[in-house]
């Protein structure tokens, strides 16, 4: 967060930029002006209160008054560690981004980016903890928008090959339910699908996890390729195993969002 003077500062220029007198705002805000001047002179710092009042009356986000313009990477990582993927190092200082306030766009965004990973396969845990609050039927319907329903699709595989492989082994009653519920979910949204055969995908394979890779390291990625990323022809490192870990890692299995 900034300091209290970098707010003060910011606000002044907001009401001067608005139109707003000092005489008003005090009013609104229930303070004297004198003191309203001593604040915005840096002599003095607004309440909790106060601040989100102005980002009301303003109609501005509160990273509005962020000095340095996060990393949107650190906003993915702190949206995802906070929808359960809670291996993944959350960045504290960080404010919550509004762009990822809903979980469906944290889904998209990391699709979207496909360059990390870990963030992929911490979609593991995210889909399991909280299945109820995705809608799969309209993430679909975009990614297919963006020619990608394939990349959607091939998690959605993944995911629920983990629970299933995962529920194959001794945990608590309480997360086997966790995870019945999360995998019913899954099944019955690609019954729904339905979609074509693998062999009728059309285009060129669909990279994810690494960024630009030499011919050697394509032919590499397709020889240890998973059945899962061959029939949706995506070129990845990633396996299913990786995605049984993040909802270890996440201690989906212990205690859940």
């Amino acid at each position: 967060m900034p300091e209290p003077q970098e707010i003060a500062q910011k606000v002044k220029a907001l009401r001067k930029s608005r139109g707003v007198s000092q005489g008003d705002l005090a009013r609104l805000l229930q303070v004297s002006q004198s003191r309203l001047s001593e604040i915005e002179a840096g002599k003095g710092s607004f309440s909790a209160e106060q601040l989100i009042f102005m980002l009301k009356y303003f109609n501005v986000p509160l990273s509005h008054f962020e000095t340095v313009p996060a990393d949107p990477g650190d906003a993915i990582q702190k949206a995802l560690a906070y929808y359960g993927a809670g291996h993944l190092v959350e960045n504290r200082e960080l404010l919550p981004s509004e762009r990822l306030e809903q979980l469906d766009a944290v889904i998209r965004e990391v699709l979207l980016d496909g360059g990390s990973s870990r963030w992929i396969t911490a979609l593991a845990p995210v889909l399991v903890r909280n299945i109820d609050q995705v809608n799969l039927q309209k993430l679909h319907a975009q990614f297919r928008d963006y020619g990608l329903h394939h990349r959607f699709l091939w998690l959605l595989d993944n995911v629920a090959q983990a629970i299933r492989e995962t529920l194959e082994g001794p945990i608590p009653r309480k997360q086997i339910v966790l995870l019945q519920r999360a995998l019913s979910a899954l099944e019955a949204f690609r019954a729904w699908v339905n979609p074509r055969p693998w062999e009728t995908l059309e285009g060129p394979e669909d990279c994810l996890g690494p960024g630009i890779l030499s011919p050697e390291t394509r032919n590499e990625l397709r020889a240890g390729s998973s059945d899962l990323s061959k029939r949706w022809k995506i070129l990845t490192p990633i396996q299913v195993e990786d995605f049984k870990n993040a909802l270890r890692e996440s201690h989906v299995l212990s205690k859940p969002h």
